[in-house]
Order: C-alpha cells, then sequence, then structure tokens
C-alpha cells in the first residue's frame, strides 16, 4: 500500500508539473490574444519607413514611404486602400490630426501592379516589384516652420487606419521647411503681330508694388528680368531645371528690372507655339556670390497658354476649276 501511495505521489507531482507548464503557456500567450484586434490590423496596413527631405533650392518637400512587407493574402486588401498624407506644424497624433493639411492621396498598390487575379497581390509588397511611394510638396511661400508629415491608411470599407509610429507612418523629428515670398514680376501676358513678326510681352513689375522696393533696381546688386521661351511645353516649376539643361527652355533676354514690356523680333519661317516665362535675377540675394532666380512661377509670370507664331506664307493652292453658266 505503501508503494502505491508513492506511485500516486509521483503521479500527482508529474500531473501538476505538466499543469503549471501549461498554465505559464497560457501566460506567455495571453497578452496576444487579449489585446485589441484593431492594432494588428493598424500596424498591418500603416505606411512603413516614412521619411521628409525639404530642398530650399526648389523650396519642395520630398516625401516617401513603403508598403508593408509580408508574404500573406491580406495584401490583397491594399489593391483598395488609399494613403493620405497630412502635413503640420509641430508634433502629429491623434490629438492634432485634425488640424494637420491634408497635402497629397495616393493608391497603396494600382492594380498595374498587383492586380490581375492569382496571387498578384503579392507584388504590392516593398520586396517585390513595387516602387514605393514619392510625394513632391512644393512648400508655399512665406513659410518659415517646423513641421511633420503623417500616411493614413483607408481600406476599401471606409476603415482609416492611423497608428503614429514614429519612423514608419509618421516623421520622428520633422524638418525645417524656409520658403522665400512672392517677389517676381506679375501677370505676364502676350500677343503676336502677324504684319511685324513681333511677339510683345507685358507685365507688372514688382517693385512698383506696395512693399517691391526690396528689389534692388540701382548698384551691383540691381536685378534684372530674365525673359524665357519654350516650344510646345509650358515652363513649369516642376520642368525648369530639366528644360533648361536640355535647351527646351531659353534665356532670350536679360533686361532692366524697370522693364514692363518686351518686343522679340520671330524670323521668317517661323510657325510653333510658344510659351514665355520670366523673372528676376538677383545678385548676391542670399549672401556674397548667392544669387537666386524664383523658378517657383507663382505671380502668372510663366504662360499656361500658347502664343501661335506663324509667319509662313499661306499655302499655295492646287487646281483651279470654274463653272460658266
Amino acid at each position: 500500500m505503501g508503494g502505491d501511495m508513492h506511485v500516486r505521489n509521483r503521479s500527482a507531482t508529474a500531473s501538476g508539473l505538466v499543469l503549471l507548464f501549461l498554465m505559464s503557456t497560457l501566460l506567455v500567450v495571453s497578452p496576444t490574444a487579449m489585446a485589441d484586434p484593431n492594432v494588428d490590423q493598424m500596424s498591418w496596413y500603416q505606411a512603413q519607413g516614412l521619411s521628409a527631405t525639404f530642398d530650399p533650392q526648389t523650396e519642395v518637400t520630398t516625401i516617401t514611404w513603403d508598403n508593408i512587407d509580408e508574404f500573406d493574402n491580406r495584401m490583397a486588401e491594399l489593391l483598395d486602400a488609399t494613403y493620405s498624407v497630412y502635413r503640420h506644424e509641430g508634433p502629429l497624433n491623434s490629438n492634432t490630426l485634425a488640424e494637420a493639411d491634408l497635402v497629397a492621396t495616393v493608391e497603396a498598390c494600382a492594380d498595374t501592379i498587383g492586380g490581375g487575379g492569382g496571387t498578384n497581390y503579392l507584388n504590392c509588397r516593398s520586396s517585390s516589384i513595387h516602387p514605393g511611394h514619392v510625394i513632391e510638396y512644393p512648400v508655399p511661400p512665406g513659410e518659415n516652420a517646423f513641421v511633420n508629415y503623417t500616411v493614413t491608411t483607408q481600406m476599401g470599407n471606409g476603415t482609416v487606419y492611423a497608428m503614429f509610429l514614429p519612423g514608419d507612418s509618421v516623421t520622428v523629428v520633422g524638418v525645417q521647411e524656409s520658403t522665400q515670398a512672392i517677389r517676381t514680376p506679375y501677370n505676364l501676358a502676350g500677343s503676336f503681330d502677324r504684319v511685324t513678326s513681333t511677339t510683345t510681352l507685358t507685365w507688372v513689375p514688382y517693385h512698383i508694388l506696395p512693399g517691391g522696393d526690396v528689389i534692388p533696381t540701382e548698384g551691383p546688386d540691381a536685378a534684372t528680368i530674365l525673359v524665357y521661351r519654350s516650344e510646345d511645353m509650358p515652363i513649369t516649376r516642376s520642368n525648369i531645371t530639366t528644360m533648361l539643361i536640355t535647351n527646351q527652355a531659353q534665356l532670350i533676354a536679360n533686361l532692366s528690372a524697370e522693364t514692363s514690356t518686351y518686343d522679340v523680333t520671330i524670323n521668317a519661317g517661323t510657325q510653333r507655339s510658344a510659351y514665355y516665362a520670366i523673372s528676376y535675377y538677383l545678385p548676391n540675394w542670399n549672401g556674397p556670390a548667392f544669387d537666386y532666380v524664383d523658378f517657383r512661377f507663382l505671380s502668372n509670370n510663366a504662360m499656361t497658354e500658347s502664343i501661335l507664331e506663324d509667319n509662313t506664307p499661306p499655302a499655295s493652292p492646287v487646281g483651279v476649276s470654274a463653272n460658266f453658266q
């Protein structure tokens, strides 16, 4: 009987150890089981690796981020999701999101990348063929602020996820954005005269406007007006650098800052759609040897409609017929 009792005690001890092991296992996994189910979803669909960089030359902030990188069928839900990019002066969190400015909305994953059925949705992963997301935000003129950016995710069913995890869906330290005020000629207009074969350009010089005396018109740092022309394509903030490098935009005149009109003589045999743009050249504006040209074109100083410059002779008639009755 004592032997049976000893066996029973050993059996009870073993059972107790097994029960203790099972209980300890439950204690390890129970926090995950009890967590808010939305937390996993939010982390699953939020932006990854968000960063923002401000370029003081172009005054554009470039915002980049990636999709999540998981080998999972939930990636298919990104095909119906959109990202929204917000900007805010100061910290960005759930309390300040309503005060932030929406600067862009983009697809999380286009059908051309992850659509088409099957498991193509796996192409939406950041490590697959998805290129990631890039937004270029032209910062408004006259800004001088420390700002943050965040990206929220709206699913196809309308649910919006916003976790504000630093370095993933919200910027970690923010970015300093400082931009110039608008100090360029206003309201560029033009017309072509076929008889004189001349295009006349007119504008309002900035220096005659209230506060315009900041533009120097005399002395070694006197401003001049640069006149540019392109064919078949308007000159814009986003393309001016490339157009100057490729000579698609040409500098055709460098005028006194006090000039308000300019006649462009058009060579014989010309037939083109011309776009013009003007801006100030400001020597030493940002310090000795740091000249400045404002290529943002924010004062209607770049044409969005072309001028037809055509001084070619009309086409010769082909064949003549007459009918006399």
